[in-house]
């Protein structure tokens, strides 16, 4: 089940740095991770301050990175013409493309069409790209290298 930030907040009242500490590794605040999180703040009892809160709501509304799906690129075959689906939410099982799994969030997936046929085009796995949907060497980060995936 996926929890919206109000939701959260109201019913659990979101607080403490902890929230923070716990979520920091994935570089964004997203709508999956809260949702999952949110269990497990309210099972040890760390949501407490309405500041938080409002901070979690802005960064829902505002959150356009994905989650970290790979710490390296995905190298794949492109045929001229055809249109591709960039997962950007992280959260496709078909990495380095959609799947449809970004429903959850508000992130939406990075439609391109090939110009040419390629079997060296490297799609970002990191999804921190500023280059969307190619790598652009972001994944060399220290916040992506230690990363939890």
């Amino acid at each position: 089940m996926v929890y919206s930030a109000d939701h959260i907040c109201k019913k659990w009242r979101l607080s403490s740095l902890s929230c923070l500490h716990v979520l920091r590794p994935f570089g964004v605040f997203c709508l999956y991770y809260f949702s999952a999180m949110a269990l497990f703040l309210r099972n040890t009892r760390l949501l407490r301050n309405q500041r938080l809160c409002l901070q979690v709501q802005q960064a829902f509304r505002y959150c356009d990175v994905g989650v970290i799906a790979a710490k390296q690129p995905f190298q794949v075959e492109v045929v001229e013409g055809k249109r591709y689906s960039w997962c950007k939410c992280g959260l496709s099982k078909k990495q380095p493309f959609c799947d449809g799994s970004h429903k959850v969030t508000k992130i939406k997936p990075v439609r391109f069409h090939a110009e040419k046929s390629s079997s060296e085009i490297f799609l970002c796995g990191c999804k921190q790209t500023g280059n969307a949907p190619f790598c652009d060497g972001t994944h060399a980060t220290e916040k992506v290298q230690s990363a939890n995936l």
